[in-house]
């Protein structure tokens, strides 16, 4: 039988090793969902469109990890390859707007841009999903709120900007995700009051801190919707 000392050694090079592998297959498909979608049905160009669903699997690749730490991980680095592959794509299919030569060009601050929201919103999503899993009921209630308020608070923000009917239908389903979601998430009946009023809370947060996020955006040159 190994020493424990060995056996320490080697588990957070496999934590680590899952979480790589696990963000890198994520975050390609998040690339190629976000490229390809609009082909598939016009009315998807709206759900590409959105930022939570993006936060939404790396709320996933932490529940799957079930670790704090690697959790984070998970997430942060999904995040980024999605946002790296997204624009690669996008380069290689020759996207509408910035695409192509000029977006190798200019666009090198929009990704970075995107790169950084994406390690910050990644690595707090991708832990709130192993709070989720592994915390307790505080923990339990946070992660779910988290989530939903995310969903919420974006869909209530986007009301302001999009018009056409089809991003309201789109607008109108993410908000009733992020209301049912305290329903289908927490534990304990107990529990959904609370991560309820909590919901409330994140999705004035979400709302805010996104807006600011796609403002500065723009100042980089992102014309997206």
């Amino acid at each position: 039988m190994r020493p424990p000392l060995v056996r320490c050694h080697h588990r957070p090079v496999a934590a680590f090793a899952r979480a790589v592998l696990l963000a890198v297959v994520v975050g390609c498909l998040l690339g190629l969902a976000g490229q390809t979608g609009p082909d598939l049905h016009p009315g998807l160009r709206w759900v590409v469109a959105l930022g939570v669903p993006w936060l939404v699997t790396a709320f996933a690749a932490g529940a799957l990890l079930g670790d704090r730490r690697w959790g984070a991980v998970a997430g942060a680095v999904a995040l980024v390859v999605g946002t790296i592959a997204y624009y690669a794509l996008r380069v290689a299919l020759g996207g509408e707007g910035l695409g192509g030569e000029e977006l190798v060009l200019r666009g090198g601050p929009i990704v970075v841009g995107w790169c950084a929201a994406a390690v910050v919103s990644g690595a707090v999503f991708g832990l709130g999903g192993a709070l989720w899993r592994r915390g307790g009921s505080a923990a339990h209630v946070a992660g779910t709120a988290l989530v939903s308020g995310a969903l919420v608070g974006e869909a209530l923000l986007l009301t302001q900007e999009w018009s056409a009917r089809g991003a309201r239908l789109v607008l109108a389903a993410e908000l009733a995700a992020g209301a049912a979601l305290p329903f289908l998430l927490t534990r304990r009946r107990v529990l959904i009051l609370p991560a309820l009023a909590l919901t409330v809370l994140v999705a004035l947060g979400v709302a805010v801190a996104e807006d600011g996020v796609r403002d500065a955006l723009r100042l980089t040159g992102w014309n997206g919707a």
